[in-house]
């Protein structure tokens, strides 16, 4: 079977939504985000960045960020599921995936 391949396209919206999603911890305080975060051990040399949020409210995160358009919710997603499988830096901290509009995860910089 040959070994999936990930292109530059979806390379781009993986850094994109890990940009949006590290500015948005950084910067913002807007209330018109549904985005709860919580930084832990953040000035050690791992930081941890736990996030607790929705498709939606990422897919309004990556429109408001300096890049045209927006992510839609497949392609958030994908991302997700990318800095998870492949760069196994998100850790995925719902008790039920299947169904849950809630995303829960923390990722391990």
């Amino acid at each position: 079977m040959p070994k999936k391949t990930y292109g530059t396209e979806v390379k781009a919206r993986v850094k994109r939504l890990l940009e949006a999603l590290l500015d948005f911890a950084k910067e913002f305080e807007d209330s018109k985000f549904d985005i709860k975060f919580k930084w832990e051990a953040e000035n050690s040399a791992n930081p941890k960045l736990i996030i607790k949020t929705t498709l939606v409210a990422l897919e309004y995160l990556t429109e408001k960020d300096k890049y045209p358009g927006k992510l839609t919710k497949p392609q958030i997603r994908e991302a997700l599921s990318l800095l998870k499988d492949f760069l196994e830096i998100l850790e995925d901290n719902r008790t039920q995936t299947k169904g849950v509009n809630i995303w829960h995860f923390t990722l391990k910089l």
